[in-house]
């Protein structure tokens, strides 16, 4: 038999990565932005609310996507 990537496990995995990436834009724009001296306050808040609420996404995708198992074997 032949262990090929489950997809569900690839798909759910780009759910992941793409949670992970939004995070990690968001968190760069903040340190930007927080470094501009002309830079509204509530952007910054704004900016820290969406942080922690994309923060809260990533831990149950993960946690979805690791219900199948990464690989499947076919015949």
């Amino acid at each position: 038999m032949k262990t090929v990537p489950h997809p569900g496990y690839r798909a759910r995995n780009l759910d992941v990565a793409t949670a992970v990436g939004l995070n990690a834009g968001l968190c760069a724009l903040q340190f930007r932005m927080a470094q501009r001296k002309d830079c509204p306050t509530w952007v910054i808040t704004l900016l820290s609310d969406l942080i922690q609420r994309s923060n809260r996404i990533i831990t149950p995708l993960v946690l979805y996507r690791d219900e199948i198992p990464t690989t499947m074997e076919v015949k």
